[in-house]
């Protein structure tokens, strides 16, 4: 995916990046995408999120299924966040989700 290819859909509120089988990272421009109030990455070869998924500071609902290994330690920066689903049977660790004062709705499995 080219590196360059979020950093002018700065007004963008939902993304759906699953079942690109394909796709195995995200460029750290995704950090650009400031709107963001709803991301769905399913059923990719994405391993890890960019250090940049910390500035989503408007994303609201997160759902991650698939083979992501790990999250930054930072992840509990996503203040905005009401709704996070996780199924990835590779995630070893969950970061602290403290600072995520606004979560209503967390889901966390192993299936994927």
């Amino acid at each position: 995916m080219a590196s360059c290819i979020f950093s002018n859909l700065i007004r963008l509120k939902t993304l759906d990046l699953s079942y690109n089988k394909e796709l195995e990272e995200l460029p750290e421009s995704f950090g650009s995408l400031s709107a963001l109030q709803k991301f769905r990455l399913d059923r990719t070869k994405v391993k890890e999120l960019p250090d940049s998924f910390d500035n989503l500071s408007a994303l609201q609902e997160l759902e991650l299924t698939g083979k992501l290994k790990k999250l930054s330690k930072s992840f509990g920066n996503l203040s905005a966040l009401k709704i996070l689903k996780l199924s990835c049977p590779k995630l070893k660790k969950l970061p602290s989700f403290g600072r995520l004062s606004a979560l209503r709705v967390l889901e966390v499995s192993k299936a994927g």
